[in-house]
């Protein structure tokens, strides 16, 4: 991702990702307006291409913040260029449909390679791929083929990281450093991130968005149960101990699979004993995801102008077109709610809702139907 940065500028040592963030949502947003254009929606193609590409957060994050958050809509916006066709009725097999969901298997395990979360459109490609109206050997063929994609990129990735730490650990080594041999891990941890999570709405039980809060019920139980020779110092995020012996490299909590039984055991025991505090966590969160949501906005430059629209609006939408049987506009609209998954499931705070965009593709539908109305032979 600094790749793109490094070569403009001629060298890696101020390199940032945000060239990489321009480039790769301008791509997305152009192969979204090709793909509607080509298959007779021209019009729809290009307001969602307005409205997306004018989202305050997502310009926010691609052009202005330091860091890959925006990479989540830009491969949600890819995805739905790549696979428009096959949301529209009457999918003819053809041979090219295999290289589309081949490319989707390596694009999404690419990026969960970078954050999880921007792999989660994956579940709504897949359930396209098992639904589209097509003959089930196809549909089973193109799901097939996604899976053995993504899983071939993932092992790719993992076996490509693995021989970099070997060359610097060589490295490290043959220049009289100390390198990390540590446990390595490519994703985040579950069960310390979903108690992090539910800091949101589950403070009921201790939880807290905050590690050291978390370490605090964790890590001593951690140590009486399996490390009694351990110590740890509470507010501090490591260990006294360390991989290496020498202090060069404290132990995390997470790098420890017996901290993560811990935590297991006590997210777990929380939901079984009271499973309606968690089910209000899920409602919430979910209710959340309806009412912070970013603006409608219509952006040029630097200037914009935007209005708020509520989800349950969009649910009354989304209600109405099941009822006129728009199943086009139905799988439109829920094909990015993936996007919401990680504010229902881990974290709704900290403008974590404001990764779905599924209020923004109502409005382009809408606003599409109503432009038709008026102008039956606009497409």
């Amino acid at each position: 991702l600094y790749l793109p940065d490094a070569w403009v500028n001629g060298s890696p040592e101020k390199a940032q990702v945000k060239l990489f963030n321009a480039v790769f949502f301008i791509t997305s947003l152009v192969a979204l307006f090709i793909s509607f254009w080509i298959n007779g929606y021209a019009l729809l193609g290009g307001l969602l291409t307005t409205f997306i590409g004018s989202d305050p957060f997502q310009l926010f994050q691609t052009y202005r913040f330091h860091n890959v958050f925006s990479l989540t809509i830009s491969m949600a916006v890819m995805a739905l260029a790549l696979n428009f066709r096959f949301l529209l009725p009457q999918v003819t097999p053809r041979r090219w449909h295999f290289a589309v969901a081949a490319l989707c298997g390596l694009l999404t395990a690419m990026a969960k390679g970078v954050r999880v979360e921007s792999s989660f459109i994956f579940y709504a490609i897949f359930l396209i791929y098992l639904t589209m109206q097509a003959p089930w050997k196809h549909r089973a063929a193109l799901t097939i083929t996604l899976l053995v994609s993504s899983i071939a990129t993932s092992k790719a990735y993992e076996s490509w990281s693995n021989r970099i730490y070997e060359r610097s650990v060589e490295f490290v080594e043959s220049h009289g450093g100390i390198p990390y041999k540590g446990p390595r891990r490519q994703h985040h941890v579950v069960w310390h991130t979903l108690a992090t999570g539910l800091g949101d709405y589950g403070g009921k039980y201790g939880y807290a968005w905050d590690d050291v809060k978390i370490f605090e019920y964790g890590v001593p139980k951690m140590i009486e149960r399996y490390f009694p020779n351990y110590t740890w110092t509470p507010g501090s995020h490591w260990l006294n101990n360390s991989h290496d012996g020498k202090g060069a490299y404290p132990i995390q909590p997470e790098d420890l699979p017996e901290y993560e039984l811990v935590m297991r055991e006590k997210i777990l025991g929380d939901i079984f004993s009271d499973p309606f505090w968690y089910a209000g966590v899920l409602v919430k969160r979910a209710w959340r995801i309806l009412t912070e949501t970013t603006p409608v906005s219509l952006a040029i430059g630097h200037y914009r102008i935007g209005a708020p629209l509520h989800g349950l609006l969009v649910l009354v939408f989304l209600g109405f077109l099941i009822y006129a049987r728009e199943w086009v506009y139905v799988r439109l609209i829920l094909f990015t709610l993936p996007l919401s998954l990680g504010s229902l499931l881990h974290f709704s705070g900290s403008g974590m809702t404001y990764f779905a965009i599924y209020h923004l593709i109502a409005f382009s539908i809408a606003l599409y139907l109503l432009i038709r109305s008026r102008i039956p032979t606009l497409r």
